[in-house]
């Protein structure tokens, strides 16, 4: 199979050193942070069809993604400002990704530290949580089948719609319904490099973490340029004083 590795660090400042260590120099891998290490890479359109269609087979949950995305762009008549009689699949489903669709679409971004910061956000069961990273021209060269049923492919949407995707540096990896990315890899050929990493750590280092994001520009009002994005901001810079303080009372930020 395509080399996969799993990369553990129990504290921030061995997350950072991590990180710039692996995709400094090695700058063609795209990255997705998730809540939760135990989490799949799967879409929320599979884990929808899952929990309502327990049973489907691949070729039935086909089907009901494409009755899914006639829905959608039937109720979405006289409120966007696509032609729907041109507008492509791709399109479509990029629309909805941003509204809250169901969609067979995984955001990632080129930044690991914009995908850590949304890492750092949701439940947390197992204590761990994870930074995800494909080399991105192994999707083209181990999953040739571009724009099929079976293969992955990202998607790099050039629509107005969602000036979110530009500020967070991002793009969608495009998964096959019933398909999860981690499971694809292994059906890959093998090659001599790491296809793909997960990078887990501590949730414990949450508040480190969002911390020295902020630092770097980082944080809800840099990744969404609208007042939601402004909100956020304020209630985290609220919410993270007592940590700051605890951290100048120890004399610094994070375990060394």
């Amino acid at each position: 199979m395509a080399t996969f590795e799993t990369v553990s660090c129990e504290n921030w400042h061995e997350l950072h050193l991590q990180i710039d260590d692996y995709f400094t120099h090695y700058n063609d891998y795209i990255f997705r942070g998730q809540a939760d290490s135990d989490w799949k890479l799967e879409s929320s359109l599979t884990r929808a069809m899952r929990n309502s269609y327990p049973t489907a087979t691949l070729p039935e949950m086909q089907t009901l993604a494409g009755h899914h995305l006639n829905a959608f762009k039937q109720n979405i008549r006289g409120r966007c400002t696509l032609d729907l009689n041109i507008a492509s699949e791709d399109t479509l489903w990029a629309l909805g990704q941003h509204f809250g669709l169901f969609t067979p679409f995984l955001d990632w971004s080129r930044s690991p530290y914009v995908a850590l910061f949304f890492s750092l956000f949701g439940q947390c069961n197992s204590s761990r949580r994870a930074l995800w990273a494909i080399c991105e021209p192994d999707i083209e060269t181990l999953w040739p089948l571009k724009g099929s049923k079976t293969g992955l492919r990202t998607i790099q949407p050039l629509g107005h719609e969602n000036q979110r995707l530009v500020n967070q540096n991002g793009l969608f990896l495009d998964l096959p319904v019933g398909k999860c990315a981690d499971d694809l890899i292994k059906e890959a050929e093998e090659v001599e490099w790491v296809t793909m990493y997960k990078i887990d750590f501590p949730d414990s280092i949450r508040g480190d973490a969002l911390s020295a994001l902020n630092n770097m520009n980082i944080n809800h009002a840099s990744l969404f340029p609208d007042l939601i994005g402004s909100s956020l901001l304020a209630n985290f810079q609220l919410e993270i004083q007592p940590h700051l303080e605890t951290g100048r009372t120890r004399g610094f930020i994070g375990e060394r």
